[in-house]
């Protein structure tokens, strides 16, 4: 599995995906999306880093492990593991297992995930830990 801001076989992990992803019935992983109740700090975190280019660390740190709470009880229900994780096509809602061959995606630039302020290094994290062979473009030599 890779885990990337863009990749062959797209599956959106993000709570606004780009028009295009929705428009060509690209699939989207909602198990991975962050919950309702994160959107706010999400959306102001999102704000802060086009605003001003940086993040207030509280909400960050509070947004995070959110995030990564919603992985935790995602893992424990058995919904990240191999030949469980499912895609969702936008339109026509057709279910898909996803597998090695597709990239999950969030479209924050690869220093965000370096930094450990995007959920794709959250998410690389969970799916290694059940039992995925996760290869990412932020942890990549340059």
């Amino acid at each position: 599995m890779r885990v990337a801001n863009r990749g062959e076989n797209a599956v959106f992990m993000m709570v606004k995906p780009p028009s295009y992803a929705i428009e060509s019935d690209c699939l989207h992983c909602e198990v991975l999306e962050p919950r309702p109740a994160l959107h706010a700090d999400l959306f102001l975190l999102i704000h802060q880093r086009r605003k001003c280019g940086k993040m207030d660390s509280t909400v960050l740190a509070r947004y995070k492990a959110g995030y990564r709470r919603q992985l935790w009880e995602a893992a424990k229900a058995g919904l990240l593991a191999p030949g469980t994780l499912e895609g969702v096509r936008f339109a026509s809602r057709e279910r898909v297992i996803l597998t090695d061959a597709h990239t999950l995606v969030c479209t924050c630039a690869k220093v965000e995930a370096k930094e450990d302020r995007c959920h794709r290094c959250w998410v690389a994290a969970a799916l290694r830990y059940v039992g995925w062979r996760v290869d990412t473009d932020f942890e990549e030599e340059e």
